[in-house]
C-alpha cells in the first residue's frame, strides 16, 4: 500500500525522499517532517518529475565557505552543507523554491528564490549570508515635542521566516535593534499605560551598517469644552465624557465657569456628552459629535 513505519527515531527534523524506477524513467518525491518525542508523524512523499539543486553556501565576500550550516527547502528537504561549504538537494520537485541557509556557528541566513523547470536538470547556485546592520531610533509622542520611555517596540522582517523581536525603550526614549538582515521591516510601538500606537515602515539596504528610524505615535492634542444650562447663558455645573478614537473614554466635571478641559487626546471622531450634577436636574443631558482634527 506504499507505507513505510521507521520506528525508534529521535525528536527533530527530517528530510524525507522516494523514488521509483519504471523502464527508462525515475520518478522522485521528497518532503520534511518534524518529530515529537513519544508521538508519531505522517510524512506524505508524491512522486513526480524532480530536479537536483547544489552549490556552494558563502559568506558575505562571496568567498569564504560556511561549512556545516543547515540547508532547508519548506515542505520539500533538509540538506548540511561539506567543510568547503557544498550542498546538495536531491528529488526537489519542480517549480520555484525558497532555498534557506543557516550559519550553525553565528545563527546568520542566506535566502535564494531558485526556479528549477526542467525534470532531471541540476541546478548549481551560490547562496551568500545574508548582511546585517543596526537599526536603531527613538519613540516621539503624539505631540511631537519628546520621547517616551518605557514602550515597548516591536520589529519584523518582512522576509516570512524571521521571527520579530520586541524591545523596550530606555531612559532617553531610544530602542535599538542589532543584527538586522537587509530588506524591508515594520516596526510597531505601543504605551501600556496609555493605550497609544505607532508604527514606521522601512528597508535596511544591503551593506548598510547602521539604519535610524524613529517611531511616532498618533498625533495628540488638548481640547477644552463650554457647557451652557438650556438658557444658553448660565455655565451649567455638569459630569462631561468623552469617548472616541483609539479606545479613548474621560469624564471630568465643569469648574465654575461651566468648562471642562482633557489632555492628550487622539485626534479622530469623538462622541461628548454632559449630564448635570445639580440635584433633581440629573436627567438633562446633552450630546454632541464631533471630530478633533487640529492640535
Amino acid at each position: 500500500n506504499g507505507e513505510l513505519l521507521l520506528a525508534n527515531l529521535f525528536e527533530g527534523s527530517y528530510g524525507v525522499e522516494a523514488s521509483a524506477t519504471s523502464g527508462t524513467s525515475t520518478q522522485h518525491g521528497a518532503t520534511a517532517v518534524s518529530v515529537a518525542s513519544g508521538s508519531e508523524a505522517l510524512a506524505v512523499v508524491r512522486l513526480g518529475a524532480t530536479a537536483t539543486l547544489r552549490g556552494t553556501f558563502v559568506s558575505v565576500d562571496r568567498v569564504t565557505p560556511i561549512a556545516f550550516a543547515q540547508l532547508r527547502i519548506a515542505g520539500v528537504g533538509f540538506a548540511t552543507s561539506d567543510a568547503t561549504g557544498a550542498f546538495e538537494m536531491t528529488g526537489v520537485p519542480l517549480g520555484t523554491h525558497l532555498l534557506i541557509g543557516q550559519d550553525a556557528l553565528t545563527g546568520r541566513l542566506g535566502t535564494l528564490a531558485v526556479s528549477l523547470p526542467t525534470a532531471g536538470e541540476i541546478r548549481d547556485v551560490l547562496l551568500v549570508e545574508r548582511t546585517l546592520g543596526l537599526v536603531e531610533g527613538a519613540v516621539i509622542d503624539g505631540f511631537g515635542t519628546g520621547t517616551v520611555a518605557g514602550v515597548q517596540v516591536t520589529l519584523a522582517v518582512r522576509d516570512g521566516f524571521t521571527a520579530p523581536r520586541t524591545v523596550t525603550t530606555d531612559p532617553a526614549g531610544r530602542f535599538s535593534f542589532p543584527g538586522v538582515p537587509a530588506g524591508d521591516f515594520d516596526l510597531r510601538a505601543k504605551n501600556e499605560r496609555t493605550g497609544e500606537l505607532g508604527g514606521a515602515s522601512a528597508a535596511l539596504p544591503a551593506g548598510v551598517a547602521r539604519l535610524e528610524v524613529d517611531v511616532i505615535f498618533a498625533p495628540l492634542t488638548n481640547a477644552s469644552f463650554l457647557v451652557l444650562e438650556s438658557n444658553g447663558l448660565t455655565p451649567a455645573d455638569a459630569t462631561v465624557t468623552l469617548t472616541g478614537a483609539f479606545d479613548f473614554a474621560a469624564s471630568a466635571d465643569t469648574d465654575a465657569a461651566g468648562r471642562v478641559a482633557f489632555e492628550a487626546i487622539p485626534l479622530g471622531s469623538y462622541q461628548v456628552a454632559a449630564r448635570s450634577r445639580i440635584a433633581g436636574a440629573t436627567r438633562s443631558t446633552a450630546e454632541q459629535a464631533l471630530v478633533i482634527d487640529v492640535r
